[in-house]
């Protein structure tokens, strides 16, 4: 499995950064994929909860949220996610459809589709490809070495009920290393030392944060994956899970300190 994810990310980072480097059109475009895809595994542990979500509204919605970042910036976004509540709200009305459906429904478009589409409003401020590829950088290490440390030397649960195999050592490795490796990073634009550590501390506690809310819904819906796409990883949403939180946390982050 090791293998699998190290050749995976021998030939995704690089094809990833790529499109970064390609453009708005071709970065914005690759974001809808993620988030489409990860829609439809999120869709499809709601509906091992026997839950019916109204899967085709939020797959429209939650994809095309990249293109109202992209043209209209955080006001589209809010204008699209309204519209978004509007209609399915209507929907529901009309189809006599159950809250709980709805409330799904609206959970899969704000979880996925609204806070991936964050790494938009980031590649749009000033030095925001260096930005975007950081983020996903301090994400990774963060990922990356969670593992690596907890296989070594992990001990002690994290969240025993909601993921046992994530321990506080490597949840406490994966901090240092990430914030050791920020301290090194010299050339990230507008940062001093103090804010790349900032940086690199608020990524990994996100970063956890979003693996561990995924964990949570795959534990509920009692599978181990989210899907089968990525060999080594499962599904898209096991492998962006923690995008989806860190892509917020940086976009603040970054019009606090930074753009």
């Amino acid at each position: 499995m090791l293998g699998r994810r190290v050749i995976v990310a021998i030939v995704g980072i690089p094809l990833i950064i790529a499109i970064i480097y390609l453009g708005k059109i071709p970065f914005s475009l690759l974001v809808a994929l993620i988030i489409l895809l990860s829609l439809v595994e999120f869709y499809r542990l709601i509906m091992l909860l026997d839950i019916k979500a109204n899967m085709t509204l939020g797959l429209f919605f939650g994809a095309t949220m990249p293109a109202a970042a992209l043209f209209y910036g955080l006001n589209g976004m809010v204008i699209w996610l309204t519209a978004a509540i509007f209609i399915d709200l209507l929907n529901s009305f009309v189809s006599g459809g159950k809250i709980i459906s709805l409330a799904a429904t609206f959970l899969g478009i704000i979880y996925i589709g609204l806070f991936l589409s964050y790494l938009i409003l980031i590649y749009k401020l000033p030095s925001g490809r260096l930005f975007v590829v950081f983020t996903l950088l301090a994400t990774w290490i963060t990922d990356t070495s969670a593992y690596g440390v907890g296989r070594l030397i992990g001990k002690r649960p994290l969240a025993v009920k909601i993921s046992p195999n994530k321990t506080i050592e490597g949840t406490v490795g994966a901090v240092i290393v990430n914030m050791a490796i920020f301290a090194l990073l010299k050339w990230v634009p507008f940062f001093n030392l103090w804010q790349r550590l900032l940086f690199a501390f608020i990524i990994s506690i996100f970063s956890i944060l979003g693996d561990l809310v995924e964990s949570a819904f795959k534990r509920e819906a009692k599978v181990k994956d989210s899907g089968t796409l990525i060999p080594g990883h499962g599904g898209f949403l096991d492998r962006f899970d923690s995008l989806i939180f860190t892509g917020v946390a940086a976009y603040f982050f970054i019009r606090l300190f930074g753009g």
